[in-house]
């Protein structure tokens, strides 16, 4: 409960832009305290059009007084996210892209989100452990988790980020 009420979370994804944006508006008007939107789904959609995408639906959320974000890869690896929003809000430009070139290279290594398994081993690595994916999603090879581990740790060593040696 939030300001004496149940908080409301809106899903606003859907299958076009337009419609996603049409849902966020609506979400606000009708006071929404939180908006949550996935990737367009259907076809493979290449990044900047994605990104287009997310922009569209983040100007209009935040023109009727969103103030954040919730990101995939920040339930893993949450450490670049504060100083990111910290260079935003101060108008750090060259912070941000630095920031935002980092989180890109890091979800490109994590399969842009694609593969849960990579988040649940990574978390367990990082000492919490949340179980197996569950058929049909695929699960990682400890070899394959270690390769990627391994790209990793070049990434987080340059924002000063440990990996962890939690449980495998």
């Amino acid at each position: 409960m939030a300001r004496g009420h149940l908080a409301v979370a809106v899903h606003v994804g859907a299958a076009t832009t337009a419609e996603s944006v049409a849902l966020a508006g609506h979400a606000a008007s009708i006071g929404a305290d939180a908006m949550t939107c996935v990737t367009p789904w259907y076809y493979r959609y290449d990044e900047e059009t994605l990104a287009e995408h997310f922009a569209a639906v983040a100007a209009t959320a935040l023109a009727r007084g969103a103030a954040g974000f919730v990101s995939g890869l920040a339930r893993v690896i949450p450490e670049p996210y504060a100083p990111l929003w910290t260079a935003w809000e101060g108008g750090d430009h060259g912070a941000v892209q630095r920031w935002d070139r980092w989180i890109g290279d890091v979800t490109r290594l994590t399969a842009d989100g694609a593969r849960l398994d990579y988040f649940k081993h990574l978390l367990a690595r990082r000492g919490v452990p949340v179980g197996h994916t569950r058929p049909p999603l695929a699960w990682a090879s400890e070899t394959e988790i270690d390769a990627l581990a391994a790209k990793l740790q070049v990434r987080f060593a340059e924002a000063a980020i440990t990996l962890g040696k939690g449980a495998r």
